[in-house]
């Protein structure tokens, strides 16, 4: 960022330098230290810092309104003289000039780019409501006369802060806490005697506009672009052998190459070590939107060094309380509760103990035996740990989960009155995308690793493609990119690889967004085995990692194997041909479990709807089984599967996970149904056959009958009274069968 946009930070001092009594002695020193806790800042390039020390109405208004300036002023700080409805400003024969309140206020309102005014002067709070109503964001002012010593000390230590990189709350709070350490209790010491009266209060307050709220966590590092200045380093680790992840989580190992989420890095971080920040912070956002990532490659690395650090995902075994209680396992006894544990914890390693709870949502959507008795526990267990103020840990405790959980689990808290914080993990912005393509292009470190190049105007080409379709989600669909890109460019160029518009445009025309990849790597196990994906059997096993709320479930090793016996053979190289789409899992708990799961959170919708949707035969047959099976669950009886229906369940075994105990009675019971219907079809059609045999046999007998009846009335005929042979004689002349029924015969 060039010094004409960085925010400008704008000190005006008055003095009088009439009356000696008035003139305060210690404006100028005030001046150097603030410029001096201010010049880390500076040198870095975030902000300019202006001053006036003898500043007169004139001259402030001539350096808001100069065009240089006008856009980037964003503290406004004012010592001096003041009462409850004025500026004491200086005039031009070095005496008073009275500026009022509701003038400056309207004027300073107008000025957009102004996040605090700062009135560092006596009985300042009557303006500082003023000044809020005008529309001003911040205003930090005081209740009554202060003596200018300590008035230099508190404004010196909020700059330091400022500096530093805190937000605009955190430095105010850390130069306030500062200030009593230095004074103790006696709070007499800050004004003059004669108000002792007042003395009973703390004298500055932080006021903010409602629904402004946001301007708190201001701060120069994200105002002029370096949100992670100030921040501690992360750990010395050996980079990865690749900069960009596919679709697996950014881990602790991957926090030098994690980028596009430095100003929530930095907001994260300036809340969990905020001097009165609430012990809870609720971290929430959409689901695949990166929480994960931002907690365990972006904020948990530097605390590191000033918190005992521990990353959970929540166990379905253990719950959430149990997850919570592992790093407190060594520490609980019988005669300390969960609270004296995680400050024993804190002794002992002499820091205070940060605890991530992430996925916590899980509690919902991958719910044990009875989700309200953990949800109790849980909440009773935070309540022991952090409900009592004077024994409340150093700590914190951040519960991260997603978005549409959030009631549910303020609600609680609500309930047991624990005080928390909320942030939002938001999507991507443009300026976040560029980030995270130029990343690794950003230190010396990482050129030298990587060698990576990238075309001019070529990451914000991606950022507007990506955010034109508001629909997909933007971090797993840019690491597929960037890794497909990284991919191409090192084979064209290993050790100089350069991303272009070359390599970007045939990525783009084959599809950029997730769905897109989904297909892709399917039609990659195609080529494998064309009949692992014809037959459902890749779609189904992607499946198996999902719920049908569309979110990811992880699954143990045994139990995929178990759900897959049927095609066990085939199953270790698909899950490895499904890789990107399935990831390797370790969890700790009372027994160490191997599994998978879906790469990212994003794929299991995705997958979810291509499983309904598939007309595959594992598909067909599994929601046969799923709309039949119902009522056959826990050992009940109903009805059959048809033949057509059994044709269709058989024919995609192959295609699905294995049938559990009742399906399998299901199709064992409808196959014996078909197979008897089919027995009995067959020994009717036998026993038709026979009855159209004897028929037949019938009319061929019937038939020579009649020709010998014939016969004999044309032979009679012949001779004159010749005489008619009886029946008998007929059939026996005949070698009829003597089971012909005559008179049926010669009715025929």
């Amino acid at each position: 960022m060039t010094t004409a946009t960085v925010p400008v930070v704008f000190l005006a001092y008055a003095n009088d330098r009439v009356d000696p009594s008035r003139f305060l002695r210690n404006l100028s020193e005030e001046v150097h230290l603030i410029r001096e806790a201010l010049q880390p800042a500076v040198a870095a390039g975030l902000c300019e810092v202006l001053h006036e020390p003898n500043a007169t109405a004139e001259r402030i208004f001539a350096v808001f309104q100069n065009p240089r300036y006008c856009s980037r002023i964003a503290i406004f700080h004012y010592a001096g003289h003041a009462d409850g409805h004025h500026l004491l400003l200086e005039s031009a024969a070095g005496g008073h000039a009275v500026a009022h309140a509701a003038g400056l206020a309207a004027f300073l309102g107008e000025q957009r780019a102004l996040q605090l005014v700062f009135l560092n002067g006596c009985s300042t709070a009557a303006q500082a409501q003023g000044l809020i109503d005008a529309n001003c964001a911040c205003v930090i002012a005081t209740s009554r006369d202060i003596k200018d010593t300590v008035a230099m000390e508190i404004a010196v230590a909020f700059y330091r802060g400022l500096g530093g990189g805190a937000g605009l709350e955190s430095a105010y709070k850390a130069a306030a806490a500062a200030c009593q350490t230095h004074h103790g209790d006696d709070l007499r010491s800050f004004g003059s005697q004669e108000r002792a009266a007042l003395a009973g209060s703390w004298p500055w307050e932080l006021r903010v506009k409602p629904g402004a709220e946001s301007a708190l966590h201001w701060n120069l590092p994200e105002a002029a672009g370096d949100p992670l200045f100030g921040l501690p380093p992360l750990p010395k680790l050996d980079l990865p052998d690749s900069p960009f992840r596919y679709l697996s989580h950014f881990e602790r190992e991957h926090a030098e190459v994690f980028f596009g989420r430095a100003a929530d890095v930095r907001k994260i971080h300036d809340r969990v070590t905020g001097p009165d920040a609430p012990p809870i912070l609720l971290l929430y956002g959409q689901s695949g939107i990166g929480k994960s990532s931002v907690l365990a490659a972006g904020v948990l690395p530097r605390l590191e060094s000033s918190h005992t650090v521990h990353y959970l995902r929540r166990v379905a075994g253990l719950g959430l309380l149990g997850t919570l209680m592992q790093p407190l396992a060594a520490a609980l006894r019988e005669d300390i509760d969960a609270s004296q544990a995680w400050q024993q914890v804190e002794a002992v390693a002499g820091k205070p103990l940060l605890l991530v709870l992430d996925q916590a949502e899980e509690v919902f959507t991958r719910p044990g035996a009875d989700p309200n008795q953990e949800l109790d526990e849980f909440f009773a267990g935070l309540q022991a740990i952090f409900g009592k103020v004077d024994s409340r840990p150093l700590g914190r405790l951040i519960l991260s989960f997603r978005k549409e959980w959030l009631p549910e689990f303020e609600d609680r808290l609500e309930q047991m009155r624990l005080p928390r914080e909320r942030f939002h993990v938001g999507a991507l912005q443009r300026a976040a995308v560029t980030e995270a393509v130029l990343g690794p292009m950003r230190s010396q470190r990482l050129r030298n690793q990587y060698g990576l190049s990238v075309e001019e105007g070529l990451a914000e080409e991606i950022a507007d493609n990506l955010l034109a379709d508001i629909e997909s989600p933007v971090a797993p669909t840019l690491q597929i990119l960037l890794t497909k890109l990284w991919q191409v460019a090192r084979a064209d160029d290993h050790d100089q690889p350069r991303f272009t518009r070359a390599l970007y445009l045939p990525l783009k025309r084959d599809g950029i967004l997730l769905a897109d990849f989904l297909d892709q790597k399917l039609a990659e196990v195609a080529k494998w085995r064309a009949d692992v994906v014809e037959s459902g059997l890749a779609l189904d096993v992607l499946a198996f990692h999902s719920t049908d709320k569309g979110t990811a479930q992880q699954r143990a090793q045994q139990e995929l194997e178990w759900s897959y016996v049927h095609v066990l053979d085939a199953l270790p190289q698909l899950v490895q041909r499904l890789g990107y789409l399935l990831a390797d899992i370790h969890t700790t708990g009372r027994e160490p479990v191997k599994g998978t799961r879906l790469a990212h959170d994003t794929l299991a919708p995705l997958v979810r709807e291509r499983f309904d949707k598939s007309d595959r035969p594992g598909q067909r047959a599994s929601r046969v089984l799923e709309n039949r099976g119902v009522e056959w669950s826990g050992g009940k009886t109903g009805p059959l599967l048809d033949e057509p229906d059994l044709r269709v369940v058989e024919g995609g075994a192959i295609g699905m996970r294995a049938r559990n105990q009742d399906e399998e009675r299901l199709v064992a019971a409808s196959r014996a149904e078909v197979e008897r219907r089919r027995r009995d079809a067959e020994q009717a059609a036998m026993e038709a056959q026979l009855q159209r045999e004897r028929v037949r046999e019938s009319l061929i007998d019937a038939t020579a009958l009649r020709m010998a009846v014939e016969g004999q009335k044309m032979a009679a005929n012949a001779r004159p009274g010749g005489a008619l042979l009886g029946i008998h004689e007929v059939l026996a002349a005949h070698r009829l069968r003597p089971g012909v029924e005559p008179y049926s015969a010669l009715q025929l």
